[in-house]
């Protein structure tokens, strides 16, 4: 990796007078080629097309515009400081695959929206879109305990006026309540929580934190549809936090659970011994088995309860 850090400077520096000048085209072409798909294979191994498009936007463009539109166009989006943000303004989607199927089978009229890992605000602002659209009421509470990502959060919800659907919590999700440590990565859509007393990866920056428990934080909710899950490695926890609520009222669960961390089996574990399946998604935003070979993200599971 250090090899590969090494070049991709050394390209930045040569092709710098070109990003001066030509930096707005390049970008503009770039955008066009992956936006004509809107699916991006993020994975454990993912595709040269996702491979490539980090490195071409590093050294041949540099920086995203302030603001851009993503979900077909029709979402009014601010984003930077990590690859989710290069993603989401070139192939102008945001895990198409799994809004896809969210949209098309989840949005209800009075629906309860839980979005643990909040980031930018993707899934909470077009949740919350979507309701508009269809004159729906519905409520969105989103989690997220970085100051900076809450910036955008806002900033992505006001300006698609969907402000009176959404609470944003300023908290990391784990298994109880408590004080924590939230550690910030270079990368902003990398960030975690931890009760770990210290840190001492490179490069990286921890700071106090309030942990809740979905149990403590929705002991006065009558129902709840949904609960997105994003918190690198933090979701066993979050999800043993919220064992009560999941027993009663049963939501879809959205959660990334990434096979090669020492939690994975672990969680597919818990959320079975709960009465819930594991399935996936294929590109076209299906719902496939765990042994499908349709599968597309081999982290992205949708956990569904099972009939008793």
């Amino acid at each position: 990796m250090e090899i590969r850090a090494v070049i991709k400077s050394i390209l930045v520096l040569v092709f710098y007078p070109v990003r001066l000048v030509f930096s707005i085209p390049l970008r503009n072409l770039i955008r066009k080629i992956y936006s004509s798909k809107k699916t991006l294979k993020h994975d454990i191994v993912p595709d040269l097309r996702t491979q490539l498009l980090n490195p071409l936007h590093q050294i041949f463009v540099g920086k995203l515009p302030n603001n851009f539109k993503i979900y077909n166009n029709q979402i009014d989006f601010s984003s930077d400081g990590g690859v989710m943000s290069v993603q989401a303004y070139y192939v102008g989607e945001v895990e198409y695959h799994q809004i896809k199927y969210l949209v098309s089978n989840h949005i209800n009229n009075g629906m309860v929206f839980i979005d643990v890992g909040g980031h930018h605000g993707a899934f909470t602002t077009i949740v919350g879109y979507e309701l508009n659209k269809r004159k729906f009421g519905g409520e969105i509470h989103v989690f997220e305990p970085s100051d900076e990502n809450i910036d955008f959060l806002k900033r992505n919800i006001k300006s698609n006026s969907v402000e009176d659907k959404v609470s944003i919590i300023k908290a990391a999700v784990g298994a109880t309540s408590e004080e924590g440590l939230f550690v910030k990565s270079t990368d902003n859509s990398c960030n975690w929580a931890t009760t770990e007393l210290l840190v001492e990866e490179k490069d990286l920056h921890s700071e106090k934190v309030k942990i809740i428990s979905l149990d403590d934080y929705c002991q006065n909710f009558e129902k709840l549809d949904l609960i997105k899950m994003d918190i690198q490695g933090g979701e066993l926890k979050a999800l043993k936090g919220a064992k009560k609520i999941i027993q009663k009222f049963s939501p879809i669960i959205f959660v990334e659970i990434v096979d090669y961390e020492e939690t994975s089996k672990e969680t597919k574990a818990f959320l079975k011994s709960i009465n819930y399946s594991i399935n996936y998604l294929n590109e076209r935003g299906e719902l496939v088995p765990e042994n499908s070979k349709d599968i597309f993200i081999s982290w992205d599971v949708i956990a569904i309860p099972m009939i008793q």
